[in-house]
């Protein structure tokens, strides 16, 4: 799938692949001057979702489509992210749904954010602007929310307990 999208992303002049005679070749793609035009485009697909929905803990659930939270223009993160990922794939450029650890959530806790893919990079989009991109851990990436789910159950379930343990690391 996304072998696919990326030739068309080629031929419609929006990326550029390069080569490298490597053991295994090595490719690289980068954004064109057409598609770095796209860029903050894209970014304002979140932009918008952030600006129309409104944050709602309950008003969804595991069968709440993109379509849904669309027409109901309330959610929460997964419903932000799903909404955010339709938005950017309904202009033909790869997104993908994460699964994150956000630190500086407050309170810190899972949550669910977009991926693009923009200047031969998956960036990441966080719909809700709840907490700084850099403070994310990646937990999980998938087509959508079945994909990235922390927890799948078939029945009834009760959390009895959750204990998670996160330290900062300064680079350097």
């Amino acid at each position: 799938m996304l072998t696919r999208v990326l030739k068309a992303l080629e031929r419609d002049g929006l990326i550029s692949r390069t080569t490298y005679p490597t053991s295994p070749p090595q490719v690289e793609y980068a954004l064109t001057e057409l598609g770095l035009s796209l860029s903050e485009p894209v970014l304002r697909l979140g932009d918008w979702v952030r600006d129309n929905l409104i944050y709602v803990p309950g008003s969804s659930d595991g069968t709440t489509t993109a379509a849904d939270t669309f027409v109901a223009q309330q959610g929460v993160c997964r419903d932000y992210a799903h909404l955010t990922a339709a938005l950017i794939r309904s202009r033909d450029i790869p997104a993908r749904l994460v699964s994150v650890y956000a630190l500086d959530l407050d309170p810190p806790d899972f949550h669910a954010v977009v991926e693009v893919w923009l200047d031969g990079a998956w960036r990441i989009v966080d719909s809700t602007g709840l907490a700084p991109v850099e403070t994310m851990v990646r937990i999980a990436v998938g087509r959508d929310a079945t994909d990235i789910a922390f927890m799948t159950a078939f029945g009834n379930a009760m959390m009895n307990a959750q204990s998670i343990l996160v330290s900062r690391v300064d680079e350097g």
